[in-house]
């Protein structure tokens, strides 16, 4: 699998970079237990010991299958090499949100900068209670902002006219 099909079949179900971190390090930590402390040591085995929920357990199964595959004849930590290397070259994007977004948010919204940005982009989410809606991002250095407090600021002379006239009425 070259480095970009990789990639992108590690963040199929990963929207975060804290997650992806996450289950990098339980994957190696399994990779290091089984090649090194314990060898031997069983998939289904470690995933009960490491109390992961069932969701993520399927989750990490597949990329557990992956990296068997990568490794071929080789221990498991041979593949955790190549993953590791091909996560640092994963784009990451700064979000901004009013609130943290729940997992259902969360996956649409990594579906739109995947769609319109990076088909292999993480997110960094920021919770910036002070946006009130909507939402900022930096984007290559751009910092982007779509958010209420935003569209206030730069049109708060408007606004104030506005409110003016419809008080005087």
């Amino acid at each position: 699998m070259d480095e970009h099909t990789l990639a992108k079949f590690l963040v199929e179900d990963t929207f975060t970079k804290p997650f992806l971190n996450k289950r990098l390090r339980l994957l190696r930590e399994f990779a290091e237990l089984a090649s090194y402390t314990k060898p031997g040591s069983s998939w289904p085995e470690y995933l009960s010991l490491a109390n992961i929920g069932d969701e993520e357990a399927l989750i990490l199964t597949k990329w557990h299958d992956e990296a068997v595959r990568v490794a071929g004849h080789k221990p498991l930590v041979f593949a955790m090499k190549q993953f590791e290397g091909v996560c640092e070259t994963i784009p990451t994007i700064t979000v901004f949100l009013p609130t943290q977004p729940d997992n259902e948010t969360l996956k649409a919204i990594a579906g739109w900068f995947r769609e319109n940005l990076d088909p292999t982009v993480l997110l960094e989410i920021i919770v910036k209670p002070e946006l009130v809606t909507g939402c900022a991002f930096v984007h290559k250095g751009t910092y982007h902002d779509f958010s209420l407090h935003y569209f206030f600021t730069k049109h708060r002379e408007d606004i104030k006219g506005v409110i003016d006239e419809y008080t005087r009425a």
